[in-house]
């Protein structure tokens, strides 16, 4: 609580992708710089590597490759891209984990599932949205013993990083004998807001948050502003009439207890209307 400084306790063993045994122990986390260090199993071979926040901004992740000791830069921009489509291990019941095939979600993109549907007419409005990443996930498509089938009344709508509104159907997945996955993709909405970050006047984090809002006006005398959360589906969250003066330029917005999800902040406030998506996690 001093320092700020996370500290690790724990050690991982790890089989790496050449199937070798690493056992790893995160050391510290010290102002965005991760330390970490790793060897064989029976201690030889130990290195200490730092990673560093500041090396990956706009991403989601670093990544360190344990066979050849190297960092390596493999995503886009996270502002660049919703989904990924990609194999790793689900649960497909309790206890039983296997590698699976499907389509996992960045973070900030919302996704609602809509079975028992007629995908030609089912409303995204109808169902809620959840920012998990693994909504859509791999069970869209069972196997019958010979070959994989599609759910055929199954359809997603995803809200994008930049607001818009997609429905999402699958129409196709060949299996591990090519790997193909087809899918069918359709606008529905799009987006019109704003980003509160671009504005001089207001400041609006963190963003994603865990429930809590924090607004700062950097630019005001005296303002009559309305605040308003809504979901996407239009129904008011919140709503705050607030006077932002330059003795009082930060108010604290709190989303606890709601849904996680893409909301839609709006500031009215001199005339001026100022919208931003704002992620609940």
């Amino acid at each position: 609580m001093i320092t700020h400084i996370v500290t690790g306790t724990d050690v991982f063993i790890i089989q790496t992708l050449d199937m070798s045994w690493k056992k790893v122990a995160v050391e510290s986390l010290i102002s965005g710089d991760y330390i970490f260090k790793y060897a064989d199993l029976d201690g030889s071979n130990e290195s200490t590597h730092t990673l560093s926040k500041s090396d990956y901004t706009g991403k989601n992740f670093g990544y360190f490759s344990l066979a050849t000791e190297t960092e390596i830069d493999r995503e886009p921009d996270s502002d660049s891209w919703d989904i990924t489509f990609t194999k790793y291990i689900g649960e497909l019941s309790p206890g039983v984990n296997y590698g699976v095939t499907g389509a996992l979600s960045n973070y900030g993109v919302s996704i609602a599932q809509a079975d028992g549907v007629d995908v030609t007419t089912a409303n995204y409005m109808d169902y809620s949205f959840e920012g998990e990443i693994n909504v859509i996930g791999y069970d869209w498509k069972s196997f019958n013993g010979m070959q994989f089938v599609l759910t055929p009344d199954l359809t997603y709508f995803v809200n994008d990083v930049n607001g818009n509104v997609y429905q999402i159907t699958f129409t196709n997945f060949e299996g591990s004998s090519s790997g193909v996955i087809e899918f069918e993709t359709t606008l529905l909405m799009t987006s019109a807001i704003t980003n509160l970050d671009k504005s001089s006047a207001i400041k609006a984090f963190p963003n994603p948050t865990q429930g809590t809002l924090q607004l700062e006006f950097t630019s005001v005398n005296t303002a009559n502003t309305l605040l308003t959360i809504t979901d996407l589906a239009g129904r008011l969250i919140l709503n705050e009439q607030v006077v932002f003066s330059t003795e009082n330029s930060k108010h604290r917005l709190d989303l606890a207890g709601n849904t996680a999800g893409i909301y839609i902040l709006t500031i009215v406030s001199e005339g001026i209307v100022s919208t931003e998506k704002i992620v609940l996690k």
